[in-house]
Formats: structure tokens, C-alpha cells, sequence
């Protein structure tokens, strides 16, 4: 086993122990993520690399520990991924008339219901 890969084992080791006994600071909830607004960090990369544990230690004190719902609140993303779902939890797209036969449809295969589009695919 060359120093790298030690050193890449003993930093996943480390890093792998502080998370299994920290918590979300806002929910109580595990697994953890780090979140800091002004300082990016990128810690899997740095354990990936195999940095000495003081390292990893210096970067973590200057992060807040956070669950993956969290962190994604204050990075804002929550709010992104909802605008961006093309359904809602609790919408629901109404049903469209069949252009070929006129029948409620949902889903609707390119504006078709199923029987009309199976039908015209097969002919």
C-alpha cells in the first residue's frame, strides 16, 4: 500500500467518525453535509486526495454541520427544484381532449389518447 492510499484511507476513517457522531445543527437529522456561505469547500475532494487529517479538521471548524434538507434550504435549492418540478405535490395537469377522437385523455401520447396512438403507429 503506497503513503497515498494510507493516507486516503485514514482521512475517509477520520472523516467517516465525525460524521457517524455529529448531527444536523437545525434538525437533529444524519447523515451531514458541511455548509459555510463564504468559504467553498469541496472536503470529498480533499479526503479523496488523501490531505492530512489537520486539514480536513481546519476546513470542517469553519463549516456549520447540516443535513442534506437543510443544506439545500440554505443554498437556496430547495426553492429551484420546486419551480422547476413539472409536477407539484398536490397538482395535477387536467385531462386533454384526444385530437384524433376527442376522448378525456391523461397522459396523452403526443396529443392522442392510447388507443389512437397505438393505432396510427401501427398503420
Amino acid at each position: 500500500m503506497s503513503y497515498s492510499e494510507q493516507n486516503k484511507l485514514i482521512a475517509k476513517a477520520h472523516v467517516a467518525a465525525i460524521r457517524k457522531k455529529t448531527f444536523c445543527i437545525h434538525c437533529g437529522n444524519q447523515p451531514i453535509e458541511w455548509h459555510n456561505e463564504e468559504y467553498e469547500i469541496n472536503s470529498n475532494r480533499r479526503v479523496a486526495l488523501g490531505f492530512p487529517v489537520s486539514v480536513i479538521d481546519e476546513e470542517i471548524s469553519k463549516c456549520e454541520a447540516v443535513c442534506r434538507s437543510c443544506h439545500m434550504e440554505f443554498d437556496r435549492r430547495t426553492g429551484e427544484l420546486l419551480a422547476a418540478a413539472p409536477q407539484q405535490k398536490g397538482y395535477s395537469e387536467p385531462p386533454i381532449l384526444c385530437s384524433n377522437c376527442g376522448l378525456e385523455t391523461k397522459p396523452n401520447w403526443r396529443g392522442m389518447c392510447r388507443r389512437c396512438y397505438d393505432y396510427q403507429r401501427r398503420h
